[in-house]
């Protein structure tokens, strides 16, 4: 083949294939090994070399197959030098190769061909996303990891993905409007179409994912970024919902500058987000994704933006959410997220948030469902914020201990089953001493009967940590009362 060799121009060369073939070999036994091996000290002097040796290989030149089978072992690299350093109680190695590795394999993915090697374009896409999933997971223990990332190094990342998202959304609008097109031989050539628009749908993805993680890193200070890539091309979106998958990328990013930039951007881009989400619950109330996407948007504007946004719309966003919380868990499927976000938007809107006067709906309906969807399993996040509430609520009397007991006991003790026994973080310490508390003054408080039949309604698992805290609670409480 011919190829530009620098100093000497378009030059005749033969490639080796097999020397190719072994290299892409080899990167993908290190990737089983990596992954075996996790960060233990088997793997750990390996790991600087490891990085060493495969960012520049996420450029090489000759094979996709090359190209994305080092992006991918890079990712599970971070994750091993995470672990292994926090076995070793040191960082240097992922404070180091963060920004190195998402800035390759960012600027790789604008570079890639997208018409003629898409499993390559994804390969890169998820890596990247991969990698800074990572990071953010390990940020929570370890805020130091991201001191050497910069403004720059997110800039550049957030560049190179919507250059490569662009490229993408036309290609989606370019099927699209063939599909829409009298033009299609049959149907055979309209299910070929639609295989290619999924495919474009799931790189989408990923890159949004990249987009997000960079700026919950940088919070407040993205908004630039956020101000100079994203609105430009995602911005309009919003509106133009003939792409629902676009318009879903946009949602998902506005959603993450309200929650996680600061309130001056809450107050500029939540108008837009509002307009957004009222259209879609309206217009594509049978995409799921999307309607989470918008549900999750209404919980952070009930937090973090100013009441006006939403009073214009309330009646109908309550009576959307309440329709969304009415089957039970057991009956949810796959729409369990679902019914468990719209129970936390709905609380965050009335009873623990900006409307809890509100009158279109009685209160008692807004408790019931709230506490239908008690506990939130399906993200951490939303269900410590939602277990916090949950115990505002029942410490100032909205909820009755006497009235829902049977309900309360049930909810603090799966609580404590996902906290205690399956290491999930679903509430925090404070919500769980807090918990305690609750779960002691029913003891002291409720009749016998009334007690027996709230702690009847607890799974073995439950019974068995409430009675171990209930002694120990009221141990700690005797040690303060006696003298």
């Amino acid at each position: 083949m011919t190829v530009a060799v620098p100093g000497r121009g378009f030059t005749k060369v033969s490639i080796n294939t097999s020397k190719i073939q072994q290299q892409s070999h080899a990167i993908r036994v290190l990737y089983e090994h990596a992954k075996a091996l996790g960060g233990s000290s088997s793997f750990l002097p390996y790991i600087q070399q490891s990085f060493d040796i495969l960012i520049p290989l996420v450029h090489f030149p000759y094979s996709s197959d090359v190209r994305s089978t080092s992006a991918q072992t890079l990712g599970t690299i971070m994750d091993v030098a995470c672990q292994a350093g926090e076995e070793q109680g040191n960082m240097g190695y992922v404070r180091t190769y963060f920004p190195p590795v998402i800035q390759t394999i960012a600027q790789q993915l604008s570079l890639e061909d997208g018409t003629n090697d898409r499993e390559a374009l994804y390969a890169l896409a998820d890596s990247l996303s991969e990698v800074y999933y990572v990071i953010h997971r390990t940020r929570k223990s370890h805020p130091e990891i991201v001191n050497d990332f910069e403004f720059s190094h997110a800039e550049d990342s957030v560049r190179y993905c919507l250059s490569t998202l662009t490229a993408c959304l036309g290609r989606r609008s370019k099927i699209i409007g063939l599909i829409m097109s009298s033009t299609l031989t049959g149907e055979d050539e309209r299910q070929d179409y639609l295989g290619q628009l999924e495919m474009e749908q799931e790189l989408l993805t990923p890159l949004v994912d990249s987009i997000g993680y960079a700026l919950k890193l940088l919070r407040t200070a993205f908004v630039p970024i956020f101000e100079k890539y994203v609105l430009p091309i995602l911005g309009p979106k919003l509106e133009d919902q003939s792409d629902v998958r676009a318009t879903l990328s946009a949602v998902c990013l506005f959603d993450d500058v309200v929650e996680h930039c600061g309130l001056d951007a809450a107050a500029t881009y939540a108008p837009y987000l509002m307009k957004a989400v009222v259209a879609a619950l309206e217009k594509h109330s049978d995409e799921k994704e999307l309607v989470q996407a918008s549900v999750y948007g209404i919980a952070q504007m009930a937090r973090h933006a100013s009441s006006g946004v939403l009073s214009g719309h309330l009646p109908n966003i309550i009576h959307g959410l309440l329709s969304l919380t009415e089957r039970s868990k057991e009956d949810a499927g796959d729409d369990q997220y679902l019914m468990e976000i719209a129970a936390s938007a709905l609380a965050s809107l009335t009873l623990l948030g900006p409307f809890p006067d509100v009158k279109c709906v009685p209160r008692e309906r807004l408790v019931h469902a709230f506490l239908s969807q008690l506990p939130i399993l399906q993200d951490d996040d939303e269900a410590q914020i939602c277990h916090a509430g949950f115990c505002h609520l029942i410490e100032t009397g909205i909820i009755s201990l006497s009235e829902e007991s049977v309900r309360v006991a049930k909810i603090i003790g799966d609580i404590f089953v996902q906290v205690h026994k399956e290491g999930e973080e679903v509430a925090t310490p404070d919500t769980v001493e807090r918990l305690s508390s609750i779960l002691y003054q029913m003891q002291q408080s409720l009749s016998p009967s009334t007690l027996q039949l709230a702690f009847g309604g607890m799974d073995t698992d439950a019974q068995q940590i409430a009675a171990s805290i209930l002694r120990e609670v009221g141990l700690s409480r005797t040690r303060i009362v006696t003298p």
